[in-house]
């Protein structure tokens, strides 16, 4: 059996839908869990219409997150197999059928998505080929949780480090207490896959685009409420990834060193452009300044940086923000955000026209 975790944070419109999905897949052996994390509108009401404490389950828990959402689903869960699916995201009906068929010797089954958005669906694979990862071969996974665009063709919208689009043996799951960190706001299902892939002794994956994912909240980082605690989030996820790969150095090869070093100043650089760039953000220039001083210089990211190989970063822009950062000048980067900013309020401005 495999069991499907739904976390729901006011998905009123797309609960119906969800179960209308699941019931119509071709593999029938599944149960649904429903984890409401405090949501405010109808969401919870109409999930309790659908259940009946046989295939169809419901929780609810006071608003704490997507992760400890997705970690009380795994304590619920009966089945063989866990699964995590987003309400408004879509799956074929014959998802779970292909991954189960390829389950047999494996700990972790993935496959590819379409990434939809306002200009229809875009395929994305994760890799040119299905191939099974085992040994030395699982290093190619974690150069992917680093940096999304690493042995992806075509245009990347997502990567492996998604929760969703996989099978989890539940076994590895709880002999190795793997759980989603509540710390983190933003790729704590990252962090996640490293600790699964680790623990995996083998994981498949399949090159078949079976999960439709929603490119919607990828927009709203742009246009939504600004997030003061996202560029300190990329204080911790890096922190994570480096004592990770620290304590694992043998999960990378000789270059893995500098491999992610430039992996955590391109998510510095990251951060800073979502957080510092969104509309709601109504931090004066000092207190940009500031922040971006503090974090550059804390003793972590400062041994990174002081030692950073600028023309071994990617990207023209990402140069000019390392050199910044190496140099603690914040003007330069000032003077981009503010130009990309204008470009970012024009493109979104166009797009509700």
């Amino acid at each position: 059996m495999i069991s499907v975790i739904i976390p729901v944070y006011n998905k009123e419109r797309y609960i119906s839908r969800v179960v209308d999905m699941l019931k119509r897949q071709t593999y029938k052996n599944i149960e649904i869990i429903f984890i409401d994390d405090g949501s405010t509108d109808n969401s919870y009401n109409i999930a309790k219409l659908y259940e009946d404490g046989k295939n169809i389950f419901v929780y609810r828990q006071k608003n704490q997150g997507v992760s400890a959402a997705r970690n009380k689903g795994m304590t619920y869960a009966n089945g063989e197999w866990l699964s995590f699916l987003d309400p408004d995201d879509l799956i074929a009906e014959n998802y779970f059928e292909d991954l189960i068929s390829v389950a047999a010797d494996y700990d972790i089954i993935s496959c590819c998505c379409y990434a939809v958005g306002d200009n229809g669906k875009k395929i994305n694979n994760f890799f040119l080929n299905s191939m099974s990862f085992y040994g030395d071969q699982k290093k190619i996974l974690f150069y992917q949780l680093l940096d999304d665009t690493y042995g992806q063709p075509g245009k990347t919208y997502t990567a492996i480090g998604v929760p969703w689009g996989k099978l989890y043996k539940k076994s590895l799951v709880l002999s190795n207490n793997l759980k989603f960190d509540i710390k983190l706001k933003k790729q704590e299902d990252n962090i996640f896959n490293m600790y699964a892939f680790k623990y995996a002794k083998r994981i498949f994956y399949l090159n078949k685009p079976l999960y439709f994912y929603s490119l919607e909240h990828i927009k709203n980082d742009y246009v939504s409420n600004y997030d003061s605690y996202a560029v300190r989030n990329v204080i911790e996820l890096q922190k994570e990834r480096m004592t990770f790969f620290t304590e694992n150095c043998a999960l990378l090869d000789k270059s893995g060193e500098d491999f992610l070093n430039n992996a955590t100043i391109s998510s510095l650089v990251s951060s800073f452009n979502k957080c510092l760039l969104n509309k709601a953000n109504t931090q004066t220039y000092f207190e940009k300044r500031n922040e971006y001083l503090y974090i550059i210089r804390l003793p972590f990211f400062a041994k990174i940086i002081r030692n950073l190989d600028i023309l071994r970063i990617n990207g023209f822009v990402h140069k000019i923000v390392a050199l910044s950062m190496k140099c603690s000048l914040f003007y330069p980067i000032n003077f981009i955000w503010y130009f990309r900013s204008i470009y970012v309020k024009i493109k979104y401005k166009n797009h509700k026209k």
